[in-house]
């Protein structure tokens, strides 16, 4: 059960008019950025959500709000992955990376990103190199990671569940509909294989 003493603000000049950033383009972040950004629409709000991972680790975060973006708040964290993010109802805002310890590691946002929840860990093991996937339906969020042994896994009530597979890149996912979703990645044999929530495993290849 989560707490108020686990909201962490990130200070409301972040986001305050008065320092937004109203030029057409986006500064840099301030330890620069690793990797691929990572961006979300919170549920039901004309807005933006951009993440990357800075040469520091830590993850850094920017919201946009209409055409006004405002500056950059840094999140923390150490992460080895691009990050990932979605959105699962209005104020919320979920963002995940591979940790340090090859874990999976999220922190999210009921507020909008006025205050955000400490960093929590589901555990499990990622396969090196690879980040995870994250994608909302129904307004639950769905984790998704490529393990060690080059598996998929998603996250249930009972913990990660393997989909099998032999994937070798990061996951990518998406819903098309009330709890109907879609992950794809990279085969083994460097096809594109997917698995549909009404399939529950892996092994459709989606080739060209």
């Amino acid at each position: 059960t989560r707490r108020s003493s686990d909201l962490s603000p990130v200070g409301s000049s972040s986001l305050s008019s008065a320092n937004a950033d109203t030029s057409a383009g986006l500064v840099s972040a301030p330890a620069g950025v690793v990797g691929a950004p990572a961006v979300c629409s919170q549920t039901g709000t004309n807005s933006l959500d951009l993440f990357v991972r800075g040469t520091d680790n830590a993850i850094y975060w920017r919201h946009e709000a209409g055409t006004v973006w405002g500056l950059w708040a840094y999140l923390g964290g150490y992460v080895t992955s691009d990050p990932s993010a979605t959105s699962a109802v209005s104020g919320h805002i979920f963002v995940c990376a591979r940790g340090g310890d090859g874990a999976f590691w999220s922190r999210d946002t009921m507020t909008g990103g006025s205050s955000w929840f400490n960093w929590q860990t589901l555990h499990g093991k990622l396969l090196e190199g690879t980040g995870p996937a994250v994608f909302s339906s129904g307004g639950v969020v769905y984790p998704a990671v490529i393990g060690t042994n080059h598996e998929l896994f998603w996250w249930t009530s009972g913990g990660w569940k393997s989909l099998g597979g032999y994937l070798t890149s990061s996951p990518a996912g998406a819903s098309y509909g009330s709890n109907m979703f879609v992950i794809a990645a990279r085969g083994g044999d460097g096809a594109v294989w997917r698995m549909r929530s009404e399939e529950r495993r892996v092994g459709k290849e989606c080739r060209s």
